[in-house]
């Protein structure tokens, strides 16, 4: 079987300010079909997504980063967990890119959390990867 996305696969269960972007722009290249969260004002400081694994899956590779759209000096915490035990955690400003790899094997949920630390401007943070066999 061939790898695909998180958002062409239709695993989104749950989105909380969040979700699909159509192009994004990271370190000056341009993704496609990418996941993102953005909270909506200076106000509302955290998002949350949670995607379906179903234990279909056993390997997710990708990365995680703010994209160059988001303005200021905003710091924002990233934490990612598969089946409630995290798999990543790191605070992110415009420029970060972090990439990723790890097993999903057997598991359920994969979880994004974010939470803007500092900055009044809200920060798009985006995660793509493919979920693999």
């Amino acid at each position: 079987a061939v790898a695909a996305s998180l958002v062409s696969r239709g695993l989104v269960e749950t989105a909380v300010y969040c979700g699909e972007v159509a192009t994004v722009t990271v370190l000056g290249v341009d993704h496609r079909d990418v996941w993102g969260c953005e909270t909506p004002n200076r106000y509302i400081s955290e998002t949350s997504s949670e995607f379906d694994l179903g234990t279909r899956y056993s390997s997710f590779v990708g990365f995680v980063a703010v994209s160059d759209s988001s303005a200021g000096a905003t710091v924002t915490r990233v934490e990612l967990a598969v089946g409630g035990v995290e798999v990543f955690s790191g605070d992110l400003s415009v420029g970060d890119q972090v990439p990723l790899e790890f097993d999903v094997t057997g598991e359920v949920r994969l979880t994004m959390a974010t939470e803007r630390l500092e900055g009044d401007v809200p920060a798009l943070v985006v995660l793509t990867g493919d979920v693999g066999p």
